[in-house]
């Protein structure tokens, strides 16, 4: 069963208070300054996105909520990603359902750009491993290489608050 409600609590609890630590308004006046997706809105999501990516390339992703310097997505995960790194958005992921782990920090191999201010790699050297398990809540300093790895058969979901650096 998906423990929604805690973590969804926790994490919204953790981008109020980075954003005040930051600096960065809650709203602007073309978003609204509250916004709700509830724990079934949330369950329902993860069961639409969990069978996009397991018909398509393992990944699916949906936006919940766009502000000035921060945004939300809830992402699904079938099969292992590559290394990312994001180099201006510092990142905060609650862990919903399933296991996973992720390698933080090593040598990019052979990075690439993929957009302005992001690299992917298809892997790196002399990483970190951390469990990714319901309820966790890991934070990644913008710069930092990461990769989720699943278990054969594994799936993870999960929601990724990236909020922009306080360099930017």
């Amino acid at each position: 069963m998906l423990k929604f409600i805690d973590e969804k609590i926790r994490l919204w609890l953790g981008v109020l208070v980075a954003a005040a630590v930051l600096g960065i308004p809650a709203y602007a006046a073309d978003t609204p300054a509250v916004q709700v997706e509830t724990a079934s809105q949330i369950q329902a999501l993860v069961s639409s996105l969990r069978k996009q990516a397991q018909a398509g390339n393992g990944l699916a992703i949906a936006t919940l909520a766009q502000y000035p310097n921060h945004y939300s997505q809830l992402i699904v995960r079938t099969r292992s990603g590559e290394v990312e790194i994001h180099q201006k958005f510092d990142e905060m992921v609650v862990i919903l359902d399933g296991e996973a782990k992720v390698i933080t920090g090593g040598t990019p191999q052979n990075p690439r750009s993929v957009r302005p201010g992001e690299l992917r790699s298809p892997s790196a050297s002399g990483g970190t491993p951390a469990a990714m398990a319901t309820g966790n809540l890991l934070h990644l300093v913008a710069g930092t290489p990461h990769q989720v790895i699943l278990p054969p058969g594994g799936f993870v979901a999960y929601i990724d608050v990236k909020v922009a650096h306080a360099n930017q």
